[in-house]
């Protein structure tokens, strides 16, 4: 779209006609004339600036070139610019961890979903990429851990590649295979997210912990890791996953038995403490699902995008054939004076 930075300067257009509109001036003669050899050129001169045209009357264009030029100057004076489409911007959001646990015990299935048992580790991929979906304007990072903790994304915007990491993450990918070792290290997975973020300048910094056990393999312990983080502005929402009963089929029929020990909830309860965060128990889809929905109230994402419209100046196009239009009309009254000049 064309648009002009200063349009205002228009009104210069009709400048020419008003001094046109203007009474000739008769200058007053004082003292003594003036004489001069009645030359050709001097008579010619006296002429044009009395206002006889050197042009014959059929050279209409010869004024056409002038007030085009005019017209050009004016329109470069007013800086024009195209405006382009409306582009969206990248925008400083929340700088998020979300840390899933992938140990063996992410395997059991304990999570009724409208009546159909389904594993930890379904449910937790599909509530997990939904609530990915959501965060726009949020540069989201991707945490595995199960006896190791490893950096599967790095922040990024690219939310569709997050999806795609959390939706292909497998059980025991974490864990020490050629050992036969499957543990939950919740400390070092807390402590490398603290290292990713660590640099980062972002408003806000969140982690997402979510697991079904206890940390029995970490280097760091987790409140010492929390303590951590909390120094380094880090908040954290611990969530514990599982059903409340331990989960078990006889002859084609569900049934619970004792209580599920494995989750260490004191302590996801003091990790969220110590980081002015907060630990949620999810013990079916549902509820993981409301949980996530409560940490988006809890750190809304930017909801406005903003937007710049390119522009491009174009003042030099209209300034270029006013250049050329005033050389044109310049060689043109320099000829008309050169053939007026032989005929007189």
């Amino acid at each position: 779209m064309l648009e002009f930075e200063w349009p205002w300067l228009c009104l210069a257009l009709v400048l020419p006609l008003l001094v046109h509109a203007l009474p000739a001036r008769q200058p007053r003669a004082k003292g003594r004339a003036l004489k001069v050899p009645n030359t050709r050129w001097f008579a010619h001169s006296v002429d044009s600036h009395s206002g006889v045209s050197p042009s014959p009357p059929h050279k209409r264009w010869y004024w056409l070139l002038a007030a085009l030029g005019y017209i050009a100057l004016v329109v470069a004076a007013m800086r024009p610019l195209w405006v382009g489409e409306p582009v969206a911007m990248p925008r400083e959001g929340r700088a998020l961890v979300v840390a899933l646990d992938i140990s063996g015990s992410m395997e059991e299935q304990d999570m009724d979903d409208n009546g159909q048992r389904r594993s930890r580790i379904a449910v937790t991929k599909d509530v997990a990429m939904d609530f990915v979906k959501q965060r726009e304007g949020d540069r989201i990072a991707l945490v595995l851990f199960g006896t190791h903790p490893y950096l599967q994304t790095p922040l990024t915007f690219d939310h569709p590649t997050v999806m795609q990491h959390i939706y292909e993450a497998q059980l025991t990918m974490a864990d020490d295979l050629q050992r036969g070792i499957h543990a939950t290290a919740i400390g070092d997975a807390i402590g490398l997210a603290v290292k990713r973020l660590r640099d980062i300048d972002a408003p806000d910094k969140t982690l997402i912990l979510l697991t079904d056990g206890s940390d029995n393999a970490s280097q760091v312990a987790p409140l010492k890791a929390a303590q951590i983080a909390a120094r380094e502005g880090l908040k954290i929402y611990t969530i514990g996953l599982g059903a409340e009963q331990r989960q078990a089929s006889l002859l084609g029929f569900d049934f619970g038995f004792g209580k599920n020990r494995e989750i260490d909830e004191k302590t996801l309860k003091d990790i969220a403490k110590a980081t002015d965060g907060r630990y949620f128990r999810a013990r079916n889809p549902e509820e993981l699902r409301e949980i996530y929905q409560h940490i988006d109230r809890l750190e809304p994402s930017e909801a406005e995008a903003e937007y710049f419209r390119p522009e491009r100046s174009l003042f030099h196009w209209p300034l270029s054939l006013s250049v050329v239009l005033f050389a044109l009309w310049g060689a043109v009254r320099w000829r008309d004076d050169i053939q007026h000049g032989e005929a007189a």
